[in-house]
């Protein structure tokens, strides 16, 4: 391991994309009145409801809990998978839609995409904004076309907690990149209060404190930041919150994990399901499973050769952010793959830099070739057709 593995990304002020907040935030707009045209136009043509088009899967389960909180139990061990199956949806998103369906008057549906589309279009500036400190050029068009459009891009917009992960966890690195490490602290908090990958940025981050203390790495400030261990001390307030909730209400503060014994699922070498997944169909097996998972070990391959490239780029705070989030998922089975590759923010920013020093017909036709894909898919996910290749 060499002096700068792990470190976290260092300010770049060499010349960037140079767009104004004022531009950027315009280009966001666009980006996003075209995107979610788009997917009004495809709900319309397959006759559908848009909202309701759009909140599939989980949306469910996180307009039920904000509607009505948790299931509880007596005891969490004789739970039955209907009265468990809330607990694993994480209490920050659910809390957010009942906060905004209250103070603007709007049913949790509403109050769901209002909050996933802003995320996005939050995500996105955010994402331009961290791009410009830790990259010597940016190109601000193709980050926002691909968070808004790429493959799997309409997680973003439907009522799912991606949504505002992405732009939290962008938050998060570009607060720590700044040396604001309370700042960094409390949206880490408000992450591990949200989904389970929220921890994978604190997890990131310490690993490159603790090599940055051990190695000595010279940056010009003192190796010791007590500033940024205190940060990572707060990270899992939100998830110990939620834990102490779950003792109250089921008696089992750890239900959110032993709910996906549940779900059968079985905890296991990551690398065993990958191989299933892949050689099922190879093998002739070609059952409507065989091909989900086929799919879903794809999208993961796509995610570790994305988290291998940051890692080869020298950006490697991002790149052990990408590897947790496919390898620990992936150590309990081959389901959500997708959402986390497309809800992860840094591999978007993986794409943008395999991209960005390519010629412009080779850049027009990835972006174009993604938006192509993203439409198949959002397809898919409005008729419920192969959802488990989806979900």
């Amino acid at each position: 391991m060499n002096e700068g593995v792990l470190r976290p990304p260092a300010v770049d002020g060499s010349p960037s994309s140079g767009v104004s907040k004022l531009h950027l935030a315009g280009r966001v707009a666009l980006w996003f009145v075209a995107s979610r045209a788009l997917y009004g136009i495809f709900a319309l043509l397959g006759g559908h409801s848009f909202p309701a088009a759009l909140c599939q899967w989980d949306c469910h389960w996180y307009l039920e809990v904000a509607e009505h909180g948790y299931t509880p139990a007596a005891a969490a061990d004789g739970a039955t998978l209907q009265e468990a199956s809330d607990w694993a949806f994480f209490p920050l998103f659910p809390l957010t839609i009942k906060v905004v369906s209250s103070l603007l008057f709007v049913r949790p549906i509403y109050a769901a995409l209002l909050v996933a589309n802003a995320g996005a279009m939050a995500g996105a500036f955010i994402a331009v904004r961290y791009l410009e400190i830790t990259r010597a050029r940016v190109a601000p068009d193709l980050l926002v076309g691909w968070v808004m459009l790429g493959p799997g891009a309409f997680y973003l917009a439907g009522g799912l907690s991606e949504s505002l992960f992405f732009p939290l966890a962008l938050a998060a690195l570009l607060a720590w990149t700044l040396g604001r490490f309370l700042r960094a602290g409390v949206i880490m908090a408000l992450l591990s209060a949200l989904r389970i990958p929220g921890m994978f940025i604190p997890w990131a981050l310490g690993l490159s404190e603790l090599v940055r203390l051990l190695r000595r790495v010279p940056d010009g400030g003192a190796a010791w930041r007590p500033r940024a261990w205190a940060a990572l001390c707060m990270s899992s307030a939100g998830l110990i919150l939620y834990m102490l909730h779950l003792k109250a209400v089921t008696g089992d503060p750890l239900a959110f994990l032993h709910v996906v014994g549940l779900w059968g699922r079985v905890t296991r070498d990551p690398l065993s399901y990958l191989l299933s997944g892949l050689s099922g169909p190879l093998l002739g097996h070609t059952g409507y499973g065989d091909w989900a998972r086929l799919s879903q070990a794809l999208w993961a391959i796509v995610g570790l050769i994305l988290a291998a490239y940051l890692l080869m780029r020298r950006r490697y705070v991002e790149g052990v952010i990408g590897l947790l989030a496919i390898l620990v998922p992936l150590s309990s089975g081959l389901f959500s793959m997708a959402r986390f590759v497309a809800g992860t923010p840094v591999f978007a920013l993986a794409v943008h830099d395999l991209l960005r020093g390519r010629s412009r017909r080779v850049r027009y036709g990835a972006m174009a070739l993604g938006i192509v894909c993203n439409l198949i898919l959002l397809q898919m996910w409005y008729t419920g057709k192969f959802g488990t290749l989806m979900a």
